[in-house]
């Protein structure tokens, strides 16, 4: 279990991550994208936000995957798993329906903390 971490400072610092590891892409880009995954993710939930990171084309498949990576690494240690290969959309899929879908409180916690990256994320993109 996690001692005392402070998933808002988490949050904020992968939020940070999101946007300044793509240095090439348009920050505009960038936050629409962002926008489009927190939009999906509070509609509909974990897994279809995590289908449009995968399913993201163009310009928009190099953002999408980055912030996949970024947001199964914040789950990681909160969720006390490893998912094997973060870059392999069809690896992640089957990873997040086994070792998140299938307990409700891990999906809570996911879908919170995620909101809150994301945010961060789309802020920080329009700050720049």
């Amino acid at each position: 279990m996690l001692n005392k971490v402070n998933l808002d400072y988490e949050a904020a610092k992968i939020g940070n991550e999101i946007v300044m590891g793509i240095a090439e892409a348009d920050k505009k880009d960038i936050e629409r994208c962002v926008t489009k995954a927190l939009g999906i993710l509070q509609t509909n939930g974990v897994y279809a936000s995590l289908l449009y990171m995968c399913a993201a084309t163009g310009e928009d498949e190099k953002i999408s995957r980055w912030m996949m990576e970024k947001l199964l690494e914040i789950s990681e240690p909160v969720l006390e798993v490893h998912f094997q290969n973060k870059s392999d959309p069809k690896e992640v899929l089957n990873d997040v329906i086994s070792k998140v879908l299938s307990d409700i409180d891990s999906v809570l916690l996911i879908k919170e903390l995620w909101e809150q990256t994301l945010i961060y994320a789309r802020y920080n993109a329009r700050a720049r």
